[in-house]
């Protein structure tokens, strides 16, 4: 029994045979040189396009990420500015004076006779704000009365900052206490 190559396998081989004797068959030389080129042409071409897809993925990834980070940038930004907004709104009017601020919270507090003096200091502007402080000075307080005042200052409707603070214990009564205290209202600037 004859065994039978392959047809591919058999035009190689008479080919090979063509080019051993010296006279090679140019069309079929042509035909197995395109054989050997198109594998070869589609590997390249595939190689590149898998590269490019793998360069063009971890682009893709890396803007991912940086989608992340600008949702949470952003979340902190509109936190921030919600913020902001509202101690904006808490700012005083730029006419009002810390003076009757401060008498106003002594009064609402119970205080009023107990405020020895008030002072009003130098103003010191900033950008859009002026920063309006006074001293002030409380005789004969209890703790109570004095975290009140305190707490209608902070947390009031205007926006007020405690910016220097010391108290002392009276000599006579150590449950009273004697206060002096900077305290800043901030009005809107122009």
């Amino acid at each position: 029994m004859e065994m039978r190559l392959p047809y591919p396998v058999i035009h190689l081989k008479e080919a090979m045979a063509g080019f051993l004797k010296g006279r090679p068959d140019r069309k079929k030389a042509y035909l197995y040189a395109i054989y050997a080129v198109i594998p070869l042409a589609l590997l390249a071409g595939g190689l590149t396009l898998y590269g490019s897809y793998a360069s063009v993925r971890k682009a893709v990834e890396a803007k991912k990420k940086e989608i992340g980070v600008m949702a949470s940038l952003k979340a902190d930004y509109i936190g921030k500015k919600t913020a902001l907004d509202m101690v904006s709104q808490r700012a005083a009017e730029s006419g009002e004076s810390p003076v009757s601020a401060i008498e106003e919270i002594a009064k609402r507090t119970g205080i009023k006779e107990r405020v020895a003096s008030v002072k009003p200091l130098e103003e010191r502007p900033s950008p859009g704000y002026i920063d309006k402080p006074a001293e002030v000075r409380l005789e004969a307080v209890d703790l109570n009365q004095l975290v009140n005042f305190l707490y209608h200052a902070e947390s009031g409707g205007k926006l007020m900052a405690v910016r220097e603070f010391s108290m002392k214990s009276r000599f006579e009564d150590p449950d009273l206490l004697d206060v002096r205290m900077k305290v800043s209202l901030v009005t809107k600037g122009m």
